[in-house]
Formats: structure tokens, C-alpha cells, sequence
């Protein structure tokens, strides 16, 4: 059981809440400790995976148990997500793969990659463009999209 902590709010003193700053940035808050956890691209199909843990001091065997529970469920979590990344990774490079929207499941992703798609019109390409005719492909699209919408 988690020790009385007197900062968190009440409502919040046996939550799990998560923030994503898209599309690498996350923080995790815990009522005994904050997780900061960031995936940078390496190169093609690789990433670095780096976190943080942050917590007040608090020496009470009650928390150090409560924070030790954390630890071991995250890292639980940490394992599972590799796995499936390396998954994903795996499939993206099969012949089975095909282009296109994910899951409605992954609904933050999704909006993610919509953004992408109305800034750089292009991104909605499934063959990359031909080189030197980004930013044409770009006006042109921008373009199209801005008449179909007054339509």
C-alpha cells in the first residue's frame, strides 16, 4: 500500500497519469515519483531510448517498497514495449507491408501524423517524390486541398 504523501492533490494521490509531447516526448506521474522518457531516431529502423526517474527524497520503508513496485511494473512495461517495437520494425521491412493509416486505436498517433500531412502536403505521398520537386508537389497539394475544402 502507498504511503500517505502529502504533496499530490487528493484526487490525485493514487494516480497513474501520462502526458505525451509528440512524437518522442513523455512524462509519466506517479504519486511516489515523475518518469521522463524520450525516443530518439539513430538511423534507419534504429532509436535510443532515454528516461528518467525523478522523486522526492522520502526514506520511509513504506515508499521505498511503493517506489521498488513502480520500478518493477515500468520495466515490465519498458520490456513489452521493445518487444512490440521490434515487432512493428520487423513487419515494416516484410513484402506483406503495406502503406497506410494506423489503427483508429492509436488515436494521438493518428493525429500526429495528420498534422504532418497538412503542413507538408507531400507526406501523404505513398512513392516518395521525385528529388527537387518537394516543394512544387507541396504547393500544388496545399493547393488542391485548400479547393476541395471551399467546394
Amino acid at each position: 500500500m502507498l504511503p500517505d504523501i502529502a504533496h499530490p492533490p487528493s484526487d490525485r494521490k493514487r494516480s497513474w497519469l501520462y502526458y505525451n509531447m509528440f512524437p518522442s516526448l513523455a512524462f509519466d506521474t506517479y504519486p511516489d515519483m515523475i518518469d521522463c522518457f524520450q525516443i530518439l531516431p539513430s538511423a534507419p529502423g534504429k532509436s535510443i531510448s532515454r528516461s528518467r526517474s525523478f522523486a522526492l527524497p522520502d526514506a520511509r520503508p513504506e515508499m521505498r517498497a511503493a517506489r521498488y513496485l513502480n520500478m518493477r511494473i515500468n520495466q515490465q512495461v519498458s520490456f513489452e514495449d521493445v518487444k512490440l517495437i521490434e515487432g512493428v520494425q520487423a513487419g515494416l521491412g516484410s513484402s506483406s507491408f503495406q502503406v497506410g493509416l494506423l489503427s483508429r486505436k492509436e488515436a494521438r498517433v493518428r493525429q500526429f501524423q495528420n498534422m504532418i500531412r497538412q503542413r507538408i502536403p507531400v507526406a501523404a505521398c505513398i512513392d516518395p517524390p521525385e528529388p527537387g520537386t518537394v516543394a512544387l508537389q507541396n504547393r500544388q497539394r496545399a493547393s488542391a486541398n485548400q479547393t476541395s475544402a471551399a467546394q
